[in-house]
């Protein structure tokens, strides 16, 4: 089953599209690769729509993440200075789950995690404070509405909601 290197690379194919709807702008990004090691590998399928509206001293932000369910998947957002916001992230519920990348088991548009975001910005840019809502993981879904935190505090939440998957070592 494994090919003769033990290193490779994949190679992903990619699509992006970005359009504008009024001051929103609304990013696509359709992305997939295969394992070089394994020989007849099915391609591991991702998509993720943004839609980013800028405000007074804030930006909201909504993410809609689907895929073929395994691997894990995690999506960020990032500001000027570098400070990074963990929009949402997926693990499988157990390893077995590789076998939805096989035929009718495979559902490339099944959601991962939904995400909708309101962060105050400083006058650079750089993220502040959020308050925020939506599944951002497959599990918990932590209880974010109403709660205004940094995003440091944010990150932790979102992090904590994931599961390892149950037959995880």
């Amino acid at each position: 089953m494994f090919g003769p290197q033990d290193k490779a690379v994949g190679k992903a194919t990619v699509k992006f599209s970005a359009s504008r709807n009024g001051a929103a702008v609304n990013a696509v990004i359709d992305y997939g690769a295969s394992n070089p090691l394994v020989k007849v590998a099915p391609d591991i399928d991702a998509n993720g729509e943004f839609t980013l509206t800028p405000g007074s001293g804030s930006l909201t932000i909504d993410a809609t993440i689907t895929g073929d369910q395994f691997p894990a998947c995690e999506s960020f957002i990032e500001d000027p200075s570098g400070k990074k916001l963990f929009l949402g992230g997926f693990a499988p519920n157990t390893k077995e789950q590789i076998m939805r990348l096989y035929g009718s088991m495979n559902k490339p548009k099944e959601v991962w995690f939904e995400s909708h975001i309101v962060v105050t910005l400083d006058s650079s840019g750089s993220f502040q404070q959020l308050q925020g809502g939506g599944s951002g993981s497959n599990s918990t879904r932590p209880a974010c509405e109403n709660l205004s935190l940094s995003p440091y505090e944010w990150n932790a939440r979102i992090m904590g909601s994931i599961p390892m998957p149950s037959d995880a070592p």
